[in-house]
């Protein structure tokens, strides 16, 4: 069974780290005899309720940009579902979605490790919600060591197994790569700092006076 590598977020905008997580997934899902069909970039409905984004038709644009940075460029695709829904909805939904459509294959949802201690937080993510994302999928997980995302792999585990409907999963579905996805983050570019994007998504940018 071939997998599909999930990428998920407002993606505002694209990093060199969400593409650095893509190349190092299929790479680690590859070193471990996993063969990979694709890896899909999904944003977040412009509808998003947590805070304010640009269009979805310019972050679309842009991660198609940095795709062509990728030596795993023929593998990387914009999956719109979500963008051209109605309304925002809940990562699960968004990958119940998609294992319909990909039913014929395994879903690995790639993330840095950040992300995974925020999804212990059942004021953020409720627990019906985690636990139909593992019914269809499971987890690949970076290390965030360096910029605005950093936070120690440690505390993550412990935070996990203080976390009972997450820590059902900790051994078998949550996959630690053990590999760091380096310091580039949305926020930092949208602060100013632009060496974690490349020149061509920076003049996309400039010429639609983004950000």
């Amino acid at each position: 069974m071939k997998a599909v590598v999930m990428l998920c977020g407002s993606f505002n905008p694209v990093t060199k780290a969400h593409i650095t997580m893509a190349e190092k997934s299929i790479k680690y899902l590859k070193n471990n005899q996993v063969d990979v069909e694709k890896a899909i970039f999904i944003p977040t409905n412009d509808k998003y309720p947590y805070k304010k984004l640009q269009p979805g038709i310019h972050r679309s644009q842009l991660i198609q940009i940095a795709c062509k940075h990728s030596e795993f460029a023929e593998l990387l695709e914009l999956e719109t579902q979500d963008l051209d829904h109605n309304d925002f909805r809940p990562t699960a939904e968004s990958i119940k979605i998609l294992k319909t459509k990909y039913s014929n294959n395994q879903l690995y949802y790639a993330m840095g490790i950040d992300q995974l201690a925020f999804m212990c937080d059942v004021s953020k993510w409720s627990q019906e919600n985690i636990m139909q994302m593992f019914e269809n999928c499971s987890f690949i997980v970076f290390q965030r060591t360096q910029g605005l995302g950093a936070i120690e792999d440690s505390k993550v585990i412990d935070i996990v197994r203080n976390t009972p409907h997450m820590k059902l999963y900790l051994d078998s579905q949550i996959l630690f790569t053990n590999e760091d996805i380096g310091a580039a983050s949305s926020t930092a570019v949208r602060n100013g700092d632009l060496e974690h994007i490349w020149e061509d998504v920076q003049n996309y940018i400039k010429a639609y006076n983004l950000y």
